[in-house]
């Protein structure tokens, strides 16, 4: 088992992975199992996580344990769920109109770096460029200048829950 500290910022970190449909059951239950199976008292919030599929109630319980007492200041800023999202679009999981929408969507009233503004004139430009890929390329690396330090935390925390999901996948087949 890969060594985590299963902290409160962990399970913010989880919840906005979760919110942003970038790790599903697929990706925890097995994650979750193996703490349970190795730990002699497991958090209780790995045990409730363990037992849900269901996105809305896997929020729910990350983030209530993230927000539980004592309390811990989180990033004012969040532009670690605009990083999840643009792993969803370097993954191919969604394209990158759906990434510029989301991202503005997300980031208009949210507590973001980069106002929706931003995001909302890259869609329209690249609408208005009927979709072109030279556009896409550059405003790509744009993006991911700004999100730099944010998509490389969500990495690392990616390929924890990737290795869950490959076992999980494989044996289920």
């Amino acid at each position: 088992m890969l060594q985590i500290n299963l902290n409160k910022s962990l399970a913010w970190k989880m919840g906005e992975m979760i919110e942003a449909c970038l790790i599903t059951y697929k990706h925890y239950l097995l994650f979750c199992d193996e703490i349970i199976d190795k730990s002699e008292s497991p958090p209780y919030w790995i045990i409730e996580l363990s037992l849900t599929k269901f996105q809305n109630d896997a929020e729910r319980i990350v983030k209530e344990f993230a927000n539980s007492e004592p309390f811990e200041n989180f990033p004012e800023l969040n532009d670690f769920y605009l990083a999840c999202l643009f792993l969803k679009y370097k993954q191919r999981q969604i394209s990158w109109a759906s990434f510029l929408f989301s991202a503005g969507w997300y980031s208009d009233g949210s507590h973001c770096s980069i106002h929706c503004e931003f995001f909302y004139d890259l869609f329209n430009a690249y609408e208005n460029s009927k979709y072109s890929q030279g556009l896409e390329e550059i405003q790509v690396i744009d993006v991911e200048n700004l999100l730099k330090i944010n998509i490389s935390e969500v990495q690392v925390i990616y390929k924890i829950f990737e290795y869950y999901f490959d076992k999980y996948v494989s044996s289920s087949r």
